[in-house]
């Protein structure tokens, strides 16, 4: 059963923008691209959209199966590489961009999006949280740009994220459907008054400090 959540909503927003404001196309990985591919559509026709996942889906057929960390491509084989809430999940998060920098063109793109703040979910393969400082060190790590960083959400969306997260799990959610579609339509009425309070109820000493997470676009150097 889908239930809406505004953190999810506010992401999958951002990316679909900044996939349309730097013309990001041609031939693109998903690493980690779970049971679907949620992304593909906000590449423009024509696209080359492979995928990548831990593990095999009996709902798509992942292009590669197995250890993000390495691929069986051919170097410089991709314009862009996108990887969405898994560098958390990995035990390794470098070795993995290491990996993605391998696979992007000289002058492609890395497209990653990561937790600031987050329950601990698919447990126990959850390792790591990112702040904007550690993107940004990576990036200077392995000699890629950082062309675009911007957070995802903050303080309100961080509440709202832990309240609806918390009754979900606490209530068996997906397992009451009637609750989970009524609950589902309210938090998405609210959705656009999170945003608000997001930009208007939080105060210029503390914007940026208690995010949801990070979206980071990486340039590979040519």
């Amino acid at each position: 059963m889908y239930i809406f959540q505004h953190d999810r909503a506010l992401l999958q927003h951002a990316l679909s923008r900044i996939i349309k404001e730097y013309g990001l196309s041609g031939r693109v990985l998903d690493v980690g691209a779970g049971s679907f591919l949620r992304y593909a559509s906000f590449f423009p026709a024509g696209t080359q959209y492979d995928s990548q996942d831990i593990a095999a889906s009996d709902k798509i057929q992942h292009t590669f199966i197995g250890d993000a960390a390495h691929i069986p491509a051919q170097d410089a084989t991709y314009d862009v590489v996108l990887s969405t809430q898994v560098l958390e999940h990995v035990p390794d998060p470098f070795a993995v961009l290491q990996e993605m920098k391998r696979l992007v063109k000289p002058g492609g793109y890395i497209l990653i999006s990561c937790p600031q703040s987050n329950e601990a979910h698919e447990i126990p393969h959850d390792y790591h949280r990112f702040t904007q400082y550690a993107l940004r060190t990576y990036g200077k790590n392995l000699e890629l740009n950082v062309v675009h960083i911007e957070p995802v959400g903050d303080f309100w969306s961080m509440m709202h994220r832990y309240g609806t997260r918390f009754f979900i799990d606490a209530v068996r959610l997906h397992d009451h459907p009637w609750l989970g579609r009524g609950l589902s339509f309210v938090w998405r009425m609210s959705s656009p008054i999170i945003s608000w309070m997001d930009r208007v109820l939080v105060s210029a000493e503390v914007k940026g400090k208690y995010v949801l997470g990070w979206i980071c676009l990486y340039q590979k150097q040519k």
